[in-house]
């Protein structure tokens, strides 16, 4: 993430090769701090890294992108997410009907 908002003034290119030597190193090692084996093995676990990076990154990266890089100020930043927002509220209402005992929470939460 540090790499992505550094693109808005001058790109620090040495950020993803630090990641790709870093996974270098760990690969060689005998006794590896992280053994990244383990994200190729388990690809559940993996997965569940990846999903979470993305999340991070458009909950927390993506506004901050659009205030650094864009230069937008932070009330057009809330504007420009609120359609996100409103997507992700119609798209949880079907989900929600799955589940009888949820329901109730989704339109309250889509009331709100």
């Amino acid at each position: 993430m540090l790499f992505l908002l550094s693109l808005s003034e001058r790109p620090q290119w040495w950020l993803p090769a630090l990641a790709v030597l870093f996974v270098v190193i760990e690969l060689r090692a005998r006794k590896p701090f992280t053994d990244v084996r383990m994200l190729v093995g388990n690809r559940a676990l993996g997965g569940t890294y990846l999903r979470t990076a993305l999340t991070y990154v458009a909950i927390f990266g993506f506004p901050l992108w659009l205030q650094s890089a864009r230069g937008l100020p932070p009330g057009q930043v809330g504007l420009v997410l609120l359609d996100a927002t409103a997507v992700a509220a119609v798209l949880g209402v079907p989900n929600g009907f799955g589940n009888i005992g949820t329901i109730g929470v989704v339109l309250a939460g889509v009331g709100a």
